[in-house]
């Protein structure tokens, strides 16, 4: 899914400086980061902040006395990553 939200993003940037620029046709992809802030910057605060709500948003049950905190952290962050790849999966394991 971010793989699918990554090219969608390329391709309106570079659907839109075509219909801006009528008079030369330039194709615009990945562009470097300026002085403010890039895309880079963008798409990173965009998935930061993604995580942070999963993150935040996550009601695990509380773990068993005989696992050990990896094994916890490691736990919490598998749920965290497929909330913020597949959002509604957490939904339907919340539902079952």
């Amino acid at each position: 899914m971010a793989v699918a939200l990554s090219i969608l993003l390329l391709l309106a940037t570079t659907l839109t400086a075509i219909a801006t620029n009528s008079s030369t046709t330039a194709i615009v992809g990945w562009v470097s980061d300026p002085a403010g802030q890039g895309m880079f910057l963008l798409i990173f605060s965009c998935l930061l902040t993604l995580g942070l709500c999963v993150w935040s948003a996550m009601h695990l049950n509380i773990p068993l006395y005989d696992k050990r905190p990896a094994q916890t952290w490691m736990r919490n962050f598998k749920w965290g990553l497929i909330g913020v790849v597949a959002p509604e999966l957490i939904i339907f394991a919340a539902w079952r």
